[in-house]
């Protein structure tokens, strides 16, 4: 018997569902995804059991997504990946491409959004930083965000957290 694409998909979709909802009856608010982003050039998330490595566009996708929860359009994704422009198809086969990888559950669109709270190494930094935790901060970093990354949005996300961490300390 032959197997569709799309049954696989399915079945995919269906898998990873179950073992979100077993991970959550277990153990309510420890299963929030994960990504670490810091000295690093490919992202990490993890989500439950799964740990996926990233792309080093899809981090830089994923990265531009954490920091703004209320989501971005394409046209604002391609800005902030892009020193030229780029045509909303590149766009839209990019997130094609990380909806597959991540599931539907965690990606949206309309705008272009991560669907549930997602914890972020470079966040957490931020976070003691504010709570004047110094060396809680300092222990976090562990280096600069997605390093390599030429995109201008995370170049400026990545001196921001710079700034940060060097005037905290």
């Amino acid at each position: 018997e032959l197997i569709v694409p799309q049954t696989m998909a399915m079945l995919r979709a269906a898998a990873r569902l179950a073992e979100l909802e077993l991970l959550r009856s277990e153990n309510p608010g420890a299963n929030r995804p994960r990504v670490s982003a810091l000295g690093v050039d490919s992202a990490v998330v993890t989500t439950g059991a799964r740990t996926l490595s990233l792309s080093p566009r899809h981090s830089e996708i994923v990265a531009l997504l954490v920091n703004h929860p209320g989501g971005l359009t394409g046209s604002e994704l391609a800005c902030g990946l892009y020193e030229s422009e780029a045509s909303d198809s590149t766009i839209r086969a990019e997130l094609l491409r990380l909806r597959a990888a991540l599931g539907e559950d965690l990606l949206g669109s309309r705008p272009y959004r991560l669907l549930e709270p997602v914890r972020a190494d470079w966040a957490t930094v931020l976070d003691r930083l504010a709570e004047g935790d110094i060396a809680a901060a300092a222990q976090a970093y562990s280096g600069p965000l997605l390093p390599r990354s030429l995109a201008p949005a995370i170049a400026d996300l990545r001196d921001e957290i710079h700034e940060a961490v060097a005037a905290g300390v």
